[in-house]
């Protein structure tokens, strides 16, 4: 694509106009080829060409623009639509993730259409809602959970209860009344059970329906190299089929061990539910990441963790372990092992202990006091303070010029998610529902309602604007921009108008002056003819001599005449 307009009008002109449904090898269209590579400008003028003019009142007009390749509805009938490699304009754009057309009008204006007929819709009936159903019957569960546990270890503690007994060794166990908790057992343990039974497929379905592993998702640009950032951006595609199944897995076991309930599994199904609590809720995060405000937040701190974060932890490790082991070896023969709380026995220890130091832990004053070497000790422990400090300004300011680029421009942070999110609603639709909830309008009005989506499936939609002329329009910037470049041309010419006006009509009264004199007319007078040459003969005769021979023949043809 040469991005050469002229010669695509002049296609246009010699009838090229079915060209624009012919699919190159790699199942490319000219339009949807230049959503593929970016070229909006001459995106929209391969666009232009479909569009058709309605009707036109002064300087208004009506147009309508085929969205045929543009929509992602299949119409039945069209070859085009009916070969399995096609694919619209949109879903090149949203599946390549197209960057220049994050802030165009058209893409936007079908993403929020869509939004608003029916992905909003299935958005609140199919996730939020069953999430925060979720979300507060875990919680209730978990609360159960932990005011069931700490009772009974605490009469296990007392020897009111023998350790060792559950619901798999007595199950009776389950529905005996808990005077300190006013419950039976059996209502946590039913929840637990219908956690897993009700929500664990809908957790592995939602995030089976989100998950993005195809080869255009960790390698968008399709040249064979997969970059950090690419891999990057390709696991928070997968965020929320990785945190779906994690928070699973988790509810799986944390159920499994409450049932077991004998030790060490007690802990373990607690331990478990932490973890599940933590995921549960920051995957809450990718949920309501359709709000624009959260969304653009929640891709911000995840290329803040993924990027900066992971940069600023590379560089901590190694130079946190390099001081870890010299403090570990400047703590070796310490005159009072008993007061440096086994750092000199313990490497993991000593660099933990560097770690805290690291976040705000500086009073280590008795410790350095009791190592063989103070001095040293002391001289390693400042510059291991500074530099600590030093790496988290670091990092502050990492994250800082992260959160200024990216709010710059918060909508191409956003866009591309969202419309993946809505084209994936989209293709949980029916094929009625789809022709229902089409974008666009239809070329005509003369169906019912009862077989709108029906009598739709084999019509075009389109694009309806009603703007302003856009040639007359041009004309007029033209215009208008042509005053402005001349205004100090114009002001002067204005300023001398009277003596210009005065000149002008000076001009024309020479003009009408001289149409009026008569041609002068080439004759000799009398007077002429009797005039007396005074020049000697022999002299005329020398000059005769002279003149070239044409000359002397000319002379003759005058005098003949």
């Amino acid at each position: 694509m040469h991005q050469q307009h002229a010669i695509i009008d002049w296609l246009f002109t010699v009838g090229a106009q079915h060209s624009l449904e012919t699919m190159n090898d790699d199942g490319f269209t000219p339009v949807t080829l230049a959503a593929r590579l970016g070229l909006v400008a001459t995106f929209h003028h391969t666009v232009s060409h479909m569009r058709d003019l309605v009707w036109t009142y002064g300087d208004v007009q009506m147009t309508k623009t085929s969205l045929e390749q543009i929509d992602t509805f299949r119409i039945k009938g069209k070859e085009l639509h009916d070969m399995r490699r096609w694919r619209s304009a949109l879903e090149v754009i949203v599946t390549h993730e197209v960057e220049g057309f994050a802030n165009d009008e058209l893409f936007n204006k079908l993403i929020r259409e869509k939004w608003t007929r029916f992905g909003r819709d299935l958005y609140l009936r199919t996730t939020f809602v069953p999430y925060v159903m979720l979300l507060v019957l875990f919680s209730v569960v978990l609360s159960l959970r932990c005011e069931d546990r700490r009772t009974v270890w605490a009469a296990k503690l007392n020897g009111e209860v023998p350790f060792g007994r559950g619901p798999v060794e007595d199950p009776s166990y389950l529905w005996k009344w808990n005077e300190l908790t006013g419950y039976t057992p059996l209502i946590a343990t039913a929840l637990e059970v219908a956690l897993v039974v009700l929500w664990v497929p809908w957790l592995v379905l939602v995030g089976w329906r989100q998950r993005r592993l195809g080869p255009k998702d960790y390698d968008p640009n399709e040249d064979g190299e997969i970059s950090a950032q690419e891999m990057m951006l390709f696991l928070y595609k997968n965020l929320t089929f990785i945190l779906n199944i994690g928070v699973a897995i988790c509810l799986v076991m944390a159920v499994t061990a409450g049932l077991i309930y004998t030790s060490p599994w007690d802990r373990m199904e607690l331990q478990t539910l932490a973890v599940t609590s933590i995921l549960l809720w920051c995957n809450f995060l990718n949920v309501i990441m359709p709000f624009k405000f959260f969304g653009v937040l929640v891709i911000i701190i995840y290329k803040m963790l993924i990027g900066d974060f992971f940069k600023f932890l590379v560089v901590f490790i190694i130079m946190v372990g390099a001081f870890s082991q010299a403090l570990f070896a400047l703590l070796q023969l310490s005159d009072f092992p008993d007061e440096i709380d086994n750092l000199d026995g313990d490497p993991a220890q000593t660099l933990l202990r560097l770690v805290w130091v690291s976040l705000g832990d500086v009073d280590s004053t008795q410790l350095i006091d009791q190592t063989a070497s103070p001095q040293l000790t002391l001289a390693v422990y400042v510059v291991w303070v500074m530099l600590s400090v030093l790496l988290i300004n670091l990092l502050i300011a990492m994250m800082g010029q992260t959160f200024e680029s990216d709010m710059e421009d918060t909508h191409k942070t956003w866009v591309f998610p969202f419309a993946h999110r809505v084209l994936s609603y989209e293709r949980l639709m029916s094929r009625h529902q789809l022709s229902v909830y089409r974008t666009g309008n239809p070329g005509r009005t003369d169906v019912d309602d009862e077989h709108y989506g029906d009598a739709f499936r084999t019509e075009a939609y389109y694009e309806i604007r009603v703007e302003e002329d856009r040639v007359k329009v041009e004309r007029t910037r033209k215009r208008q921009q042509e005053k402005k470049d001349h205004r100090l041309v114009l002001k002067t010419v204005r300023a001398l108008g009277e003596d210009i006006r005065a000149c002008s009509e000076t001009v024309q009264s020479l003009r009408r002056a001289i149409d009026a004199d008569p041609p002068l007319q080439d004759s000799r007078s009398p007077a002429a003819g009797k005039h007396v040459n005074s020049t000697p003969r022999g002299a005329e005769r020398n000059k005769d001599e002279v003149k070239p021979e044409s000359a002397r023949n000319g002379d003759g043809a005058g005098k003949q005449e």
